[in-house]
């Protein structure tokens, strides 16, 4: 991503001249404009290799993936304009180069940012966003047509990118700035924020020397673009690692942890009891007459009744609690914190508010069997687990039951 606005600016009556160094922005001597556009030919081919392969592997969690591409391909035709004029853009287009540069710098950024829109924000669909940063592009290389003074239009620049940059990473990337790739993203638009403030404020003071270090910015920005597209890059894979983690440890028909997302948990609940003294109960509760419901009902029914009766079960249980899906119509709650009696008390007022809940609740009841630290036997996971089970099969003699001891 291209984030300063060094350089974008040039006289409109400026004519192109043949030596670039008679140009009046000034040039580091080993970046003359075959260098540059070199660089930037590289620099744009090692970017669409790194979204093909991303793309094929992210599949559908590349959101937002081709606006970036589209950013970055604006961007670095605008720093192409820039680094070499002789392709006389601005006669063809009657635009100055620099001018229109400013223009594709503005609408490439745009571009980048409605790509994090799109992958932050993935239900707000349509062309809307694209048609925005287009439209900025546009809006300000015709008002640097307008402008007469060059640092007006540079400190035009600056104020809509750092505008565009701050609402960023304010509005998209501050709630999701546990990836680290986000926070690369936030640490190079924050870098980029501060540099165009100190760009606006030196074009407000010394306004004669806007075009100064235009070179050395170029060079900048092209690394500021790779360093951004790695960032968000690396972003979309971290995401896709954290999905197929949590899916592999989620039951997919109720959205509560399966067993082998729980059981690493009980784990360290266990090991932290032990630790601290604290009690610890697991109870395991079953779908009173479930296969009744599926032979009478249809498996579909089935499946609502499932969903139903874990998210009562999400709703009536702690914060600190653990909820998952065992197996079948089999649930697993793991009650920090709680000795056998209120794990007892715990249950059985779940029940009495499933009851009055039981249109919620898939109108059905559940028995359940509870196993605790404080039981005097064994209590390391198997054996909770074990104990836990025996007491759900002696509540299911009589159903509606809950069952401690």
């Amino acid at each position: 991503m291209r984030w300063t606005g060094i350089g974008l600016s040039q006289n409109h009556a400026q004519k192109r001249v043949p030596a670039f160094s008679d140009h009046p922005i000034e040039r580091m001597p080993f970046l003359d404009p075959p260098t540059l556009l070199l660089a930037n030919l590289l620099v744009g081919l090692t970017l669409v290799l790194v979204f093909m392969s991303t793309r094929v592997g992210l599949g559908s969690g590349a959101r937002g993936m081709r606006s970036w591409l589209a950013g970055d391909v604006v961007l670095l035709t605008g720093q192409a304009v820039i680094a070499i004029d002789a392709v006389d853009f601005g006669r063809l287009l009657d635009i100055p180069p620099l001018t229109l540069s400013s223009g594709l710098v503005t609408a490439g950024i745009a571009l980048h940012l409605v790509g994090i829109h799109r992958h932050a924000r993935p239900a707000q669909k349509g062309a809307a966003p694209h048609a925005v940063a287009l439209g900025l592009g546009v809006f300000v290389a015709a008002a640097s047509v307008l402008m007469s003074e060059p640092a007006h239009r540079v400190m035009l620049l600056h104020v809509v990118l750092v505008a565009m940059l701050a609402a960023t990473i304010a509005r998209e990337l501050v709630a999701v700035r546990r990836f680290f790739g986000v926070r690369i993203l936030i640490t190079a638009m924050g870098f980029a924020i501060v540099a165009n403030v100190l760009l606006l404020l030196g074009a407000a003071a010394r306004p004669e020397d806007v075009l100064k270090g235009a070179m050395p910015g170029l060079l900048i920005n092209m690394v500021m673009t790779m360093v951004t597209t790695s960032a968000f890059v690396l972003w979309l894979q971290e995401e896709l690692r954290e999905t197929l983690r949590r899916a592999a440890h989620t039951d997919l028909l109720t959205g509560v942890l399966n067993r082998y997302g729980v059981l690493p948990q009980l784990r360290r609940e266990l090991a932290r009891s032990a630790r601290h003294g604290t009690p610890l109960s697991v109870a395991l509760c079953d779908i009173d007459h479930f296969k009744n419901i599926n032979d009478t009902r249809g498996h579909a029914a089935g499946d609502g009744v499932l969903q139903a009766f874990s998210g009562a079960l999400l709703r009536h249980a702690r914060a600190t609690d653990l909820v998952a899906r065992w197996g079948g119509e089999e649930f697993l709650l793991v009650l920090p914190d709680t000795d056998a009696a209120h794990a007892l008390a715990a249950l059985q007022r779940m029940q009495g508010r499933m009851a009055q809940e039981a249109e919620a609740a898939g109108g059905v009841t559940f028995s359940a069997g509870i196993a605790s630290t404080t039981d005097g036997a064994a209590a390391d996971v198997d054996a909770l687990l074990a104990r836990a089970d025996r007491r759900l099969y002696a509540a299911k003699a009589t159903r509606n039951t809950v069952v401690a001891h």
